[in-house]
């Protein structure tokens, strides 16, 4: 029997004995591919490039530093980073002005560090780095107004009204600028780590773990609403946006042994569905929507901690039918 089939099989043999599945009960979404393991891994990005299948999947290893695969169905690893002190969180924004060039670049925050470090993409060389002294970074998101660039960052350790800190970002060849504009979210429990920027909405989504709800602000951190209470049964960790159609959801993990997926559909935030997959304990997740080998309908990556020691590896979904699994029709 092919290996990835042996692993599939044990893994539905882990998701059945966990749960209380029934003959009724919901579909266990299968993964097309897995990742190698990786020492503690927590969160991913996509890269796609100009020839789409050449896309490449950025993966933080908090006991290593970054590992990178390929995005496809064989998710072969390509190559591994050491260097960095505890990387938490990684997302890529491409076509980015940096000097008189453009250039691909990956954001990471060094929970350990305490900084934000800069990488070109795909060859991984570091131009810079800011947020220096933040105190354990852990989430990252991007927002663009053209050529100016904002990243908002979460520090594990934020207090009061300092629980997320945006910065104005240049990017230079040989370096990094940044500029605090604001710190925000006051109404945040303790302890934070993921923050996704809407861009269409312009909005700003934080997970509150502790809250077990999704904490909605401005782009100016004016806290509008809270969203997502009691449809989380343990901490609200990875989230992200997909695109069906004109319709926009949000994927939220929710961090049980065997993880929910819960899957809400923008701009109100309405639950439409709770998908359940192989993944366990999942922290990062990411989607990539371009047709891609072996991957028609794009990609649902999601980081799995099966063994509870940390996270080990992440499963790569076919989007459609994780999407179909919620309710939801994605793609072709």
């Amino acid at each position: 029997m092919p290996k990835l089939d042996v692993l599939r099989s044990v893994l539905i043999g882990l998701v059945i004995a966990s749960t209380t599945l029934t003959s009724t009960a919901q579909k266990v979404v299968m993964p097309v591919a897995i990742a190698p393991d990786g020492s503690n891994v927590d969160s991913m990005a996509f890269w796609i490039p100009g020839r789409a299948a050449e896309s490449q999947l950025f993966i933080t290893e908090k006991g290593a530093g970054l590992m990178v695969v390929s995005a496809d169905a064989s998710a072969t690893l390509i190559r591994r980073v050491d260097g960095l002190q505890r990387p938490n969180a990684i997302v890529i924004e491409q076509n980015v002005p940096v000097g008189k060039a453009r250039r691909d670049l990956a954001f990471v925050t060094e929970r350990d560090g305490d900084k934000v470090s800069v990488f070109t993409v795909p060859d991984l060389e570091r131009i810079g780095e800011f947020a220096v002294g933040l105190k354990q970074p852990m989430g990252i998101s991007l927002y663009r107004d053209r050529d100016k660039l904002f990243a908002f960052v979460v520090p594990k350790r934020g207090e009061g009204s300092a629980k997320v800190v945006k910065y104005a970002l240049d990017i230079l060849p040989r370096g990094v600028t940044a500029e605090k504009l604001v710190e925000f979210g006051a109404e945040l429990t303790p302890n934070q780590e993921t923050v996704v920027v809407d861009r269409v909405a312009r909005l700003v989504y934080v997970a509150d773990e502790t809250a077990k709800d999704i904490k909605i602000y401005g782009l100016d951190g004016k806290f509008e609403r809270s969203v997502g209470d009691g449809h989380f049964q343990a901490q609200v960790e990875g989230f992200t946006i997909a695109v069906c159609g004109r319709q926009r959801y949000v994927i939220a993990s929710d961090q049980l042994p065997v993880t929910e997926f819960e899957v809400f559909r923008l701009p109100g935030f309405d639950h439409v569905g709770t998908v359940v997959t192989t993944a366990r304990i999942t922290d990062g997740v990411a989607v990539a929507q371009v047709p891609l080998p072996g991957f028609p309908n794009g990609i649902f990556a999601a980081q799995s901690d099966p063994v509870g020691g940390g996270g080990l590896r992440v499963e790569l979904f076919d989007l459609k039918e994780f999407m179909a699994a919620a309710g939801v029709r994605c793609g072709r």
